[in-house]
């Protein structure tokens, strides 16, 4: 039998302890705990509870990452203006929106962000922009293109919206957002589609799933800065499930969590060609608000059938999170 040597070119290290940031697909002898390590992927998602959102809400929008996010409107039996800000532990309260307001789309993190299409869900559908600086909410110039549950992403500086509900007719249309104001692009996608999953940047995007009236749809489509093209398609037909800028996903690695219509606990993770179900969370739900995507999410209230609002919080790791294992100890 071939020896590690001859096969990788270089022997098994042994060390005192395992190294602070190992490479995927190294191995090494911990001399310490006499055991064989060696660097792989985790080969799917986990869930763990969170701290309780502050209030029953779904419908509003999320922003950030799993360790330091923001949230912004929503439905408690009547539509709030209030915003939540998350460190990574505990939730503390933001500032609120100019004016109370749910099934909006926008992009940024916990200190910039930007929040648009939020309204009562009543028509006419909206074209409201709220900005937030990491303390208050401001009115900012409004959408080219009036809507509801449209989807967005990205940086502040570089915010996609696209899709949505334009109460009548389902939206196709996608601005850009620089900062200060929504530009209307000529591209458009090619399944009209309204509260969709989907997430990144103006360069680097992707939307899933979808109400297109009077039936949802399982296309799934990427953006490429150019062109929106079709790719395969997702597994089930709904409506998107988590409100929120999703800004770790991109066309070659995204996340659905839960499902709308019925509200479900399922997922499925994108690895840049296919759709494939992964771990389900404990508590199914949709209209909820997310933060982040994959690798990580957390996943914050919404409606769970019950039919309530719910104050559940999970947090979600997901697959291809390197990981250190154990292949022998003595």
């Amino acid at each position: 039998m071939a020896d590690y040597i001859n096969i990788n070119g270089n022997n098994i290290p042994i060390r005192a302890s395992d190294p602070s940031n190992p490479i995927v697909g190294e191995v090494w002898y911990n001399l310490t705990t006499n055991a064989l390590k060696g660097q792989g992927v985790t080969t799917s998602g986990t869930w763990a509870s969170a701290p309780a959102f502050p209030v029953a809400s779904r419908g509003g929008y999320g922003f950030g990452t799993p360790s330091a996010g923001l949230t912004a409107g929503g439905i408690v039996g009547t539509v709030i203006n209030t915003s939540y800000e998350w460190n990574g532990s505990a939730w503390g309260t933001g500032g609120n929106l100019t004016a109370s307001g749910f099934i909006g789309g926008g992009g940024g993190i916990q200190t910039a962000a930007v929040y648009s299409g939020f309204g009562s869900g009543a028509p006419p559908a909206p074209s409201t922009t709220n900005d937030y600086d990491g303390t208050s909410w401001a009115s900012g110039n409004p959408l080219n293109t009036n809507r509801y549950y449209g989807k967005g992403g990205g940086p502040t500086a570089a915010v996609l919206l696209v899709g949505g509900n334009g109460d009548p007719g389902i939206r196709n249309q996608m601005e850009f957002y620089d900062g200060t104001s929504w530009a209307s692009q000529p591209q458009s996608l090619n399944t009209a589609r309204s509260n969709s999953g989907g997430a990144g940047n103006q360069t680097d995007a992707i939307v899933w799933q979808g109400y297109v009236a009077p039936t949802h749809t399982n296309s799934t489509e990427v953006w490429n800065g150019a062109t929106w093209s079709a790719v395969n398609n997702f597994l089930i037909s709904n409506e998107g499930s988590g409100s929120g800028d999703g800004q770790t996903d991109n066309s070659s690695s995204a996340v659905s969590l839960g499902t709308s219509n019925p509200e479900t606990g399922n997922v499925y993770v994108w690895d840049g060609t296919c759709w494939a179900a992964d771990t389900a969370m404990s508590n199914g739900r949709g209209t909820s608000y997310q933060l982040g995507g994959n690798p990580s999410a957390l996943y914050i209230g919404g409606f769970d059938g019950s039919p309530a609002n719910t104050t559940d919080v999970e947090e979600w790791t997901g697959p291809g999170v390197p990981t250190t294992v154990t292949f022998s100890s003595s």
